[in-house]
C-alpha cells in the first residue's frame, strides 16, 4: 500500500479530487465535503492519511497531518505551509493521548478490510482525539460494496488494492456515531470517545 502511494502521489490529485471536481454531480458533493470542513470550528487537528493536504487544506486552526507516504507528504508541504507534517506507518499514532481536540480521517477507512483493524484503527484515533471524523466513498448499486480493485497508474505499475464503500447510515452505526453529510459521492460521520475513555 505504501509502494502504491509513494507511485500515485504526483497523479493522486488529478486522478481523484480533481477528476471528481470535472463531473457535475462529483464538483457539487465536493464542495459540500469542503463547505463541511471550513465550518468546523478551529481546533487543534490531526488529518490522518492527510495525502497531498487537499483536504487538509480546508481545515482551521493547529493542523498536524500524518501520513504513511513521504512522496505525499511532500505535497501536503508544499499546498499547506503552516501545518506539520509527520511519516508515520499507523497504527499505532505516534502521540500522546488527547493530543488532538478532532481527528479527520479521510478515504482511509474504507481500505481497513479486516473489522477488528477497522475498531482498531477507531480506538486508535479516539485515544489521540476527542472526536474523529471519517470521510469515504459513497455506495453506488450495482457496484460490489467491497472488492480487491486492480488499479493501474500512469507508470504502468498494477496494484490490488482493498476498497470498501459506505452508506452513511451503515457507516455511522458500524462507528457509532452520527452522519454529519450523505450525497452521492461521499459520506462522512462524526464519532467521539467512548465516555469510559473521556479524560479531564
Amino acid at each position: 500500500m505504501k509502494q502504491y502511494y509513494d507511485r500515485r502521489a504526483l497523479e493522486y490529485d488529478a486522478t481523484s479530487w480533481e477528476l471528481t471536481e470535472a463531473e457535475a454531480a462529483g464538483s457539487r458533493d465536493l464542495a459540500a465535503l469542503e463547505r463541511l470542513l471550513r465550518e468546523l470550528p478551529p481546533a487543534r487537528l490531526l488529518d490522518i492519511g492527510c495525502g497531498t493536504g487537499w483536504l487538509t487544506s480546508r481545515l482551521a486552526g493547529t493542523i498536524v497531518g500524518v501520513d504513511q507516504s513521504e512522496a505525499m507528504l511532500q505535497l501536503a508541504r508544499r499546498r499547506v505551509p503552516d501545518a506539520l507534517f509527520v511519516r508515520a506507518d499507523i497504527p499505532p499514532l505516534p502521540f500522546p493521548d488527547d493530543t488532538f481536540d478532532r481527528a479527520l480521517a479521510s478515504h482511509v477507512y474504507g481500505h481497513i478490510d479486516a473489522p477488528e483493524d477497522r475498531a482498531l484503527f477507531v480506538a486508535e484515533a479516539l485515544r489521540v482525539a476527542r472526536t474523529l471524523i471519517l470521510v469515504e466513498q459513497a455506495w453506488r448499486p450495482p457496484s460490489p460494496r467491497e472488492s480487491l480493485e486492480r488499479r493501474t497508474l500512469r507508470d504502468g505499475s498494477e496494484h490490488l488494492v482493498f476498497k470498501r464503500y459506505f452508506e452513511a447510515a451503515e457507516l455511522a452505526a458500524e462507528v457509532a456515531g452520527e452522519v454529519l453529510l450523505a450525497t452521492d459521492t461521499f459520506v462522512a460521520v462524526a464519532t467521539t470517545q467512548p465516555r469510559e475513555m473521556e479524560r479531564p
